[in-house]
């Protein structure tokens, strides 16, 4: 593909590609995934699997391998150089057994020390605790009346180390707040002269402290308003909208 300047016929931008014929099989390409190192925790658990593998003509084998032990569906990924027969990229998805108990995965979150001010803090919530099947554990501390996630956590079930957390809080603002500053913004001003049988959505993420809130109209179409709010300051910190225009045609 390229561009050419039209008035000098100067070639101003070119890129290709060459088809390169392989070197290897798909049997050699799957044994070398076979004997890696990388590989034995996936194949000494799996036997029975399916393998589609394909060559794409640029020197990059793709192989996906497809198979069920006794604790669920795996499968692995992986891309090969067909030169030198190098492992370029690999992920394994293996179903395997839970170590930890429930109680010793949320012991690790209340451990973590901005999970225990949080507790501190708030004192209406639920735990739900979930294994994965895959060697995760995931953790949702959340209201249950409104729904809104305040805590979201993952926990290597091997090592039972927290490999990631989120903690957020209860906004300090009240819905109604919220829809008044959007409607009365000088900025929004304009969508709300032109759009006035519209309905709204509204929610509260807690990660970021801010509210999200869309007005549309579907009589109109496309006519729309999203806004974020600031919980903390109140102010609008995001704004985009749309005013459908009614056609000027008949057909």
């Amino acid at each position: 593909m390229g561009y050419l300047q039209d008035v000098t016929g100067e070639v101003i931008h070119l890129e290709y590609q060459l088809v390169v014929e392989a070197t290897k099989t798909e049997a050699q390409i799957i044994a070398i995934l076979e004997t890696s190192n990388e590989t034995q925790e996936f194949f000494n658990a799996v036997t029975n699997y399916f393998v589609d593998i394909w060559y794409d003509g640029l020197g990059t084998w793709h192989i996906n391998i497809y198979g069920e032990n006794q604790f669920g569906p795996n499968s692995l990924e992986a891309q090969i150089d067909d030169k030198t027969g190098q492992i370029l990229w690999l992920h394994i998805r293996l179903a395997r057994p839970a170590t930890m108990t429930e109680a010793q995965v949320i012991d690790v979150l209340l451990n973590y020390s901005e999970a225990q001010a949080w507790f501190n803090t708030v004192t209406y919530y639920t735990i739900n605790v979930y294994y994965d099947g895959y060697g995760y554990w995931y953790i949702d501390v959340y209201d249950h009346d409104t729904g809104y996630i305040y805590i979201f956590a993952e926990v290597n079930d091997t090592t039972g180390e927290r490999t990631w957390i989120d903690v957020g809080y209860p906004p300090q603002m009240t819905d109604s707040q919220i829809i008044q500053i959007v409607l009365n913004h000088p900025d929004t001003a304009e969508w709300f002269s032109q759009v006035t049988n519209y309905e709204f959505s509204l929610w509260f993420n807690a990660f970021g402290s801010y509210w999200s809130i869309e007005f549309y109209d579907y009589q109109m179409g496309a006519s729309y308003l999203y806004a974020e709010v600031d919980d903390v300051t109140g102010q609008l910190v995001y704004l985009e909208f749309q005013i459908a225009q009614p056609a000027m045609m008949i057909p």
